[in-house]
Parts: C-alpha cells; sequence; structure tokens
C-alpha cells in the first residue's frame, strides 16, 4: 500500500514503509530503500535513460499483459499497432461521450460575468 509520506510532508511517522514518492525518491535521491525490494506493489514506474541526438527519435513501446497470456511476438506491428488503434478507437467513443459535458459547462462558465454578478447570456 502507497500513502503519503507524512515524515516529509508533517514531520509525524509514516505508517508504511512505502510512500507516493517511492520512484522520486529512488531515482531523484537514489533512495535504494525508497521501493520496495521484492518488487511487489500496486504501481510502476519504467526508468529508461536514453540519449537523443539533434534530429534523431526513439520510440519506447510498452505492452502490459496478463501473466498468462502468450503473444508470439508482442511489439510486431500486426499485435502491437492493432491493440494501440482499437485503444484510440475506445479513447475517441468515450470522450465523444464525455467531452460535449465539459463544454456545456464551459460555455456556463464563460457566460457568468464575476465583476457584475449576472450572466452575460442573452
Amino acid at each position: 500500500m502507497l500513502t503519503s509520506h507524512f515524515q516529509h510532508l508533517y514531520g509525524t511517522a509514516n505508517y508504511t514503509t512505502f510512500t507516493k514518492d517511492a520512484f522520486h525518491r529512488y531515482i531523484i535521491h537514489g533512495e535504494k530503500d525508497a521501493v520496495n525490494p521484492k518488487k511487489k506493489g500496486t504501481k510502476v514506474a519504467p526508468h529508461y535513460v536514453l540519449i537523443v541526438g539533434a534530429d534523431e527519435e526513439r520510440v519506447l513501446r510498452c505492452r502490459l499483459m496478463a501473466e498468462d497470456e502468450i503473444v508470439k511476438d508482442p511489439f510486431a506491428e500486426k499485435n502491437f499497432g492493432a491493440i494501440i488503434q482499437k485503444r484510440l478507437k475506445e479513447a475517441d467513443e468515450f470522450y465523444h461521450v464525455a467531452i460535449p459535458c465539459k463544454y456545456f459547462f464551459f460555455i456556463i462558465k464563460l457566460q457568468w460575468d464575476p465583476i457584475n454578478r449576472v450572466s452575460n447570456r442573452a
């Protein structure tokens, strides 16, 4: 279980060893004991160090799979690309429904005149 770093925030003892800032403490400050040495938990933070020259690019592909899932070549374009396209389509369908609500509230917010405390709608 990860929790806030009470020692750092409030000066009181943490009630768990591994806190929400564990990855930051491990990578930035080199605190090796900040993360679970058993490599068990509910969070993951891949860390890659790349040197990319001018006008160059690098592509990192990450695919989370169930332990019992067997894919011959998980990063082949026909496998990896198909999953990415499927997820993009799902996200587009989700946000097609979700964004109009956000847009509606944004418009209402713009129509309110906070100085005069009145609506500037027609």
